[in-house]
């Protein structure tokens, strides 16, 4: 996430396409301006639904920081 100089959101870059987690490999994409995450191989997916709620509940914090940057400076 990139923010201006005044502190306010400015964009969100994704830097990486692939990231590894205790050395599985998982891919990374932004969908309708939020992060999915992807398992690469038999392996991850494995170990993602092994772990399926600790990484939804991480999900669900970045993308909810996310909607919280891109939510503070729309006037109602």
């Amino acid at each position: 996430m990139e923010y201006k100089p005044d502190g306010t959101f400015k964009q969100i870059v994704l830097l990486t396409k692939q990231c590894t987690i205790n050395d599985y490999p998982f891919d990374l994409s932004l969908k309708g301006g939020l992060l999915k995450i992807t398992a690469s191989n038999y392996e991850s997916k494995t170990y993602l639904n092994t772990n399926e709620e600790e990484f939804q509940n991480a999900l669900t914090n970045i993308n909810r920081d996310i909607i919280g940057k891109l939510t503070d400076n729309i006037l109602f």
